[in-house]
């Protein structure tokens, strides 16, 4: 498997979203629309997802070739390598 990005959002809302039986894109929606706040993000170049904690063992990125150039050569040189911002739109 080929290297990905994780991203970590932090979300405050009012209420206990995992208590609701809705989408996460409906959470980052309430989050744009003021509903809620993203106060910060956090992204990261994972070399490995399969051996990170939080891998899903989903199989949608699976069904990439993983022989397929497709210009990530030189992003493995920062892989581990942590980008935080404090900006959700950044």
């Amino acid at each position: 498997m080929k290297a990905l990005y994780k991203a970590t959002i932090i979300i405050w809302a009012t209420y206990d979203p995992t208590a609701l039986d809705f989408k996460l894109t409906e959470l980052a929606s309430q989050a744009e629309n003021a509903d809620a706040d993203c106060s910060s993000m956090k992204g990261a170049l994972i070399a490995d997802p399969e051996k990170d904690p939080d891998w899903d063992a989903t199989d949608f990125f699976d069904s990439w070739d993983d022989d397929e150039d497709d210009d990530q050569s030189g992003v493995l040189d920062n892989a581990g390598q942590e980008i935080e911002s404090t900006d959700p739109q950044a």
